[in-house]
């Protein structure tokens, strides 16, 4: 199934008035914030804000409704403190003049639907997920013979438990035997040097028609630009569509095979319980002149085609959005 973002992602404001969520707004904000704790790696930044698109679109898709802003805050704080970037998160709040909350330490019991509720509104995660990280967080609890614990004990153990789970796909029954608890990234330069002497994917790495975007073990999703302007470029410009098409087809198929490979990287790499999700974000189609309306949607017709017809075969989903 291909989950097709909305050219507006909704989000309910404090007034009760939905509005469409500005990544653009939220990216500077973050990226501000780092720079003020002398932190200097902007791809964090577009690396969290993509997570929360894709956390407003789990929610529009599993619950059918409009995230909350202040939920997708809650969400935004968690990811930075899990990341190891909690001065980031109080950067941000001292930066809107809001109080820095108190972590809530009250022992509680537990009940599943009340943990996986919890998770899911905190955590940049779906249901499914949430579910399944509740009912392994309370079974610790139960070995352990702890009747219950505190909000952020219940959270920190289910990240954990995100981190250790054992990977199907890579046949792993325990987690590594020296594992760190840091924070774990995958650079673009791994991905461009890895796919370099790749038939038909080092070529497009090189021209920027394929661009990997970075991601880290926390939360970790396979994330993937497709540059139809560089594309265009290369087929002789967007007027002629005839030869655009064709080559867009090659590389939606050079894009689905650099996820694959990408997302079987990170199972051998990270012992994650499942594989990582799959994100293409294909970028240029909003750029098109207005006059040209007729060519956009032949554009997402055959990308919305092409890739049907692949996840169809596999029976895999994928998320697709466009720039």
């Amino acid at each position: 199934m291909i989950q097709i973002a909305s050219d507006n992602l909704l989000v309910v404001l404090d007034n009760g008035q939905e509005a469409s969520f500005d990544s653009d707004a939220w990216r500077m904000e973050l990226r501000e914030a780092f720079h003020r704790c002398a932190i200097r790696e902007d791809w964090m930044a577009e690396h969290i804000i993509l997570s929360l698109e894709e956390k407003i679109r789990l929610v529009r898709c599993e619950e059918g409704r409009s995230i909350h802003e202040d939920e997708l805050r809650q969400v935004l704080l968690t990811m930075l403190s899990v990341s190891g970037y909690g001065e980031v998160g109080r950067a941000l709040l001292l930066a809107r003049q809001q109080e820095i909350p108190l972590p809530n330490g009250d022992c509680r019991r537990w009940s599943p639907d009340e943990a996986a509720a919890f998770l899911n509104r905190s955590l940049p995660i779906g249901l499914m997920e949430s579910r399944r990280l509740a009912d392994g967080a309370l079974a610790c609890l139960a070995q352990w013979g702890l009747p219950g614990c505190s909000d952020g004990f219940l959270q920190e153990l289910a990240v954990l438990l995100l981190h250790a789970s054992p990977s199907p796909a890579a046949g792993r029954t325990a987690p590594p035997a020296s594992p760190s608890w840091q924070t774990e990234y995958i650079s673009p330069d791994f991905w461009r040097e890895h796919f370099r002497m790749t038939p038909g994917l080092g070529e497009r790495l090189a021209r920027g028609v394929l661009r990997p975007l970075p991601l880290s073990d926390i939360f970790p999703v396979v994330r993937l630009e497709l540059n139809l302007q560089k594309l265009g470029e290369e087929a002789g410009g967007w007027q002629v569509e005839l030869a655009l098409l064709p080559e867009l087809r090659e590389s939606l198929a050079a894009s689905m095979a650099m996820l694959a490979e990408m997302r079987s990287v990170v199972c051998g790499k990270w012992p994650l319980h499942s594989p990582p999700s799959r994100h293409l974000l294909v970028v240029g189609v909003k750029q098109l002149p207005t006059g040209q309306r007729r060519l956009r949607k032949r554009l997402m017709e055959a990308i919305e085609q092409a890739l049907a017809a692949e996840i169809s075969r596999k029976g895999d989903e994928l998320q697709l959005s466009y720039r």
